[in-house]
């Protein structure tokens, strides 16, 4: 920002506002981090704990949740690749006939009316 710049106020109109929804829109921790620690525990029999699932989501290149799970069941003995990982964690998340899944517990962060008031002042 140069000299001539400072100490004006700059408008802003974008034609559109893309968020992130994992924690930003959307509580995750219900449905995403808990499908990740029902995959873990019924592809390894092993109950896994939020504090390993954080020390595994710390770690580089597990932002990917099924990537962190392939990666996670890899180490406790069962080789998994991130296909059988997604489709594993996806039974969990999205649940299956006659079983819902973890996707019935999110809970919204921002309201749909608190998005529309930031709509309307795009405008």
């Amino acid at each position: 920002m140069g000299k001539a710049s400072r100490g004006r106020k700059q408008t802003v109109s974008p034609e559109i506002l893309i968020f992130d929804v994992d924690g930003v829109l959307v509580d995750v921790r219900g449905t995403y981090w808990r499908s990740a620690l029902d995959t873990v525990r019924h592809l390894t029999g092993k109950r896994a704990t939020y504090a390993e699932l954080h020390k595994w989501k710390a770690k580089p290149g597990n932002n990917d949740d099924w990537a962190m799970v392939s990666s996670w069941v890899t180490a406790l003995g069962k080789p998994m690749n991130y296909e059988e990982a997604r489709d594993a964690f996806s039974k969990f998340y999205w649940g299956t006939p006659g079983r819902p899944g973890n996707v019935k517990n999110e809970k919204h962060i921002v309201s749909p009316a608190q998005i529309e008031r930031g709509r309307s002042g795009m405008s």
